[in-house]
């Protein structure tokens, strides 16, 4: 899986160092602070967790991030947490819903939920932490549900690090389990594994 290997010069940023960032922004916040990620990054799910938890924020999950989370292991923070709870956007799942502790019944779509959601809480000085590829924001669907976050008093900040591995990872990788073969997926860059037999 070579996605960073055509991206010329990259560091990756660590989990750690994102929480830290996550924490001090955290801090910094008194007002509401949702994460927008990809609900299979189980790593994210963590990272946030952690700076939710070392700021003294509870943490909550879309049905769907709670039921990947629940699946992924006890350690992983899910609804059997004392501090997470779970929440749906689509009542078509509520019946699924009633397994975990939870917010609310209305089951909406998530910009709906979003501006219900603001009507009843003040999101003025709340942030909308953006943690996935930036290529996405450039999507019209993307870039009218930021808009509508900002729209609602939230800033919108960007908050990432590819959960791809970098070239020394892959390296350290191949070196530990020396393969027979390699077959480059996900890369733009598949000449960059030819050098290594």
């Amino acid at each position: 899986e070579g996605t960073t290997l055509s991206r010329e010069g990259y560091v990756p940023v660590t989990e750690a160092e994102l929480e830290e960032k996550a924490v001090a922004l955290f801090k910094e916040t008194s007002a509401p602070i949702f994460v927008l990620q990809s609900s299979a990054n189980i790593d994210r799910i963590v990272t946030m967790y952690r700076a939710a938890k070392r700021t003294g924020r509870i943490f909550l999950q879309e049905l769907f991030m709670a039921e990947l989370a629940t699946v992924a292991g006890k350690s992983i923070p899910n609804p059997a947490f004392d501090d997470v709870y779970a929440f749906i956007t689509n009542p078509k799942r509520y019946d699924a819903l009633t397994k975990y502790r939870r917010i609310g019944k209305d089951g909406i779509a998530m910009l709906s939920f979003m501006q219900s959601l603001s009507e009843q809480i003040n999101f003025d000085g709340g942030l909308l932490i953006y943690s996935m590829w930036s290529g996405y924001r450039k999507q019209p669907e993307m870039e009218a549900f930021l808009c509508a976050c900002e729209d609602m008093g939230l800033k919108v900040v960007e908050l990432h690090t590819s959960g791809h591995a970098d070239a020394d990872t892959i390296k350290r990788l191949i070196a530990h389990v020396n393969p027979g073969e390699i077959i480059p997926v996900h890369t733009e860059n598949a000449a960059w594994f030819t050098p290594m037999g």
